[in-house]
């Protein structure tokens, strides 16, 4: 649902989406790499899901459910 907090893993390497407080010295923006094994990591490996029109969500993200598209602001 809106304001939860996911982990997200990447399927073949089974690691996870992990943040980091620098600047990507391509892009600028916050920087990302993947951390951990298997759901374990710290907690730079946890996203909140923030919904840009909550009156418009229909549904819940379903855990364990692959992400296939998916697009950075």
């Amino acid at each position: 649902m809106c304001g939860a907090t996911v982990r997200l893993e990447h399927m073949k390497t089974g690691k996870n989406l992990h943040s980091h407080n620098v600047k990507s010295p391509i892009s600028g923006k916050q920087e990302i790499s993947a951390f951990g094994d298997d759901g374990f990591g710290d907690e730079d490996d946890n996203w909140q899901l923030e919904c840009v029109d909550p009156e418009s969500w229909s549904g819940a993200l379903i855990v364990n459910t692959p992400i296939t598209g998916a697009s950075v602001l």
